[in-house]
Order: C-alpha cells, then structure tokens, then sequence
C-alpha cells in the first residue's frame, strides 16, 4: 500500500538530497523572514503571507522526506502545520471581523457590538498564541537538526 507522501518512481540520490537541502533551508530561511516582518507589523496581510509560507515549507518537506531522518522530519513537518492551522485559525477571525464590518457598513444590517468585542476578544487570545509558537519555531532545535542531519548526510558521500 502506498504511504502518504510517497511518490512513485522517486529516488533518493545525491542529487536530491542536494536539492532538498538546499530547498528546505531556503523554505526555512523564507519563514523565519516572514515571522520577524509579522513581529514588526501584525497585520492581516502579514499573518496571510505568513500562513503561504508555511504552507510552502510543509509541502516541500513532504516531497523530500526521502531526505530526512525520519523522526525529525516528522517532528518539523508536524509543528509546522500546527503552525499553519493556528495562523489560519487567526486569519479566518480576521476575515470574519472584516466581513461583518462590510456587512454592517454597505448593507445596513445592524450586528451586535458584543459579537464584534467576542471577535476583538478571541484575536487577541489568538494572537498571543501565535506569538509564542512562532517563537519557539524560531528557536526549534529539530529545524536547525533536520537542517544539519541532511548536510552531515551529504558530507558524508
């Protein structure tokens, strides 16, 4: 039977951990970007882009788990998308608030205040969270491990 990420015809050589490696710590390196530019400005579109980006790197872990040790990858893969679920959580509360807003504003539908304070209540929460996990992300020693384990393995060809 056929394993979630696996892909047929797909070889492990040194070519591909290369490309892995170098992929993987450009993913990385493009996330962390995103995090410091959202610690600076926390704006919807910040939290946005920051939720693509960890999209990308979790997609691209799975194309080169051939490349990995196993444990960490999984422990990486895993907390990125714990990552992006919670940044996405965050950015449906962001639209959620905007599109109410529009709705009271062009269509005259009067929305209790009290939703919007639950809302307000509920990003702030939210926020706070992702503040914290993005910091530990930051300072993940299974990144800088699955990043140094590919480059021992490469080394060691």
């Amino acid at each position: 039977m056929k394993k979630k990420w696996e892909i047929p015809g797909l070889k492990k050589t040194n070519e591909f951990d290369e490309a892995a490696n170098t992929i993987i710590a450009n993913k990385v390196k493009d996330v962390f970007k995103l995090i410091n530019k959202y610690f600076k400005k926390q704006s919807v579109e910040n939290l946005h882009f920051l939720r693509i980006g960890i999209r990308r790197l979790r997609y691209s872990l799975e194309l080169f788990y051939l490349s990995f040790e196993p444990d960490v990858l999984k422990k990486v893969y895993n907390f990125a998308k714990y990552l992006q679920d919670l940044v996405g959580e965050g950015r449906d509360l962001d639209v959620i608030k905007i599109r109410l807003q529009i709705y009271q504003d062009e269509d005259n539908i009067t929305i209790p205040l009290s939703l919007f304070e639950k809302i307000e209540s509920d990003l702030k929460l939210h926020r706070r969270e992702i503040k914290l996990q993005l910091r530990k992300f930051l300072n993940s020693k299974d990144i800088k491990k699955l990043l140094n384990i590919n480059k021992e393995m490469k080394d060691e060809t």
